[in-house]
């Protein structure tokens, strides 16, 4: 995986290449985005309050899980009560 400064300057030139204006949040000020805040507070709900994690293994299987349940077996009301992964599907055909 190329550095981080050298991801940074493939994507800053991806962007000015394809006429997109990159406009990032604050570090650590997920209130610059309701998207990500909403998001970060399902995670910390469903995820990480529901689950007491004994190691590092067993964190990542259960965050495995989480991500699983929510990109593949829960409906979404922002996506008319579907699932993200049927979405994306019929997206991709």
């Amino acid at each position: 995986m190329p550095p981080v400064d050298l991801q940074s300057k493939v994507l800053d030139t991806w962007a000015f290449e394809h006429g997109v204006e990159l406009d990032f949040i604050r570090p650590s000020k997920l209130v610059d985005n309701c998207f990500l805040e909403s998001f970060d507070a399902r995670v910390r709900e469903e995820c990480f309050n529901a689950n007491v994690f004994i190691s590092l293994v067993d964190a990542r299987r259960k965050i495995e899980a989480c991500k699983v349940d929510y990109n593949e077996q829960r409906p979404h009301s922002s996506l008319g009560d579907r699932i993200p992964s049927e979405v994306l599907r019929q997206v991709a055909v």
